[in-house]
């Protein structure tokens, strides 16, 4: 929560200073060049993992991390349900 917080804070004082601001126009070979970076770091990162991790090890935490976001959400879930059960009163 504290992030998702944060994050809108950051894109609002983002947001704050552009419309305070009157910046140039960016050449468009700027944004090619900046999207071909992101997809190459993108495409290359995975392989760095590979480099550092072994693949059980990378597969072990796949299925944690996916285990732990099911998780959270079937909690949210319980709770909501708990929380429209009067008699139990779960806040």
């Amino acid at each position: 929560m504290v992030g998702l917080a944060l994050i809108k804070f950051m894109m609002a004082a983002a947001k704050l200073s552009v419309s305070l601001f009157h910046f140039p126009q960016i050449d468009e070979g700027v944004f090619v060049h900046v999207d071909q970076l992101a997809t190459y770091i993108g495409n290359n990162a995975v392989n760095l993992v590979y480099f550092l991790l072994p693949d059980g090890i990378i597969r072990t935490l796949m299925v944690v991390i996916i285990a732990v976001y099911a998780a959270y959400w079937l909690y949210l879930f319980v709770m909501w349900v708990l929380k429209k059960i009067p008699v139990i009163s779960v806040s």
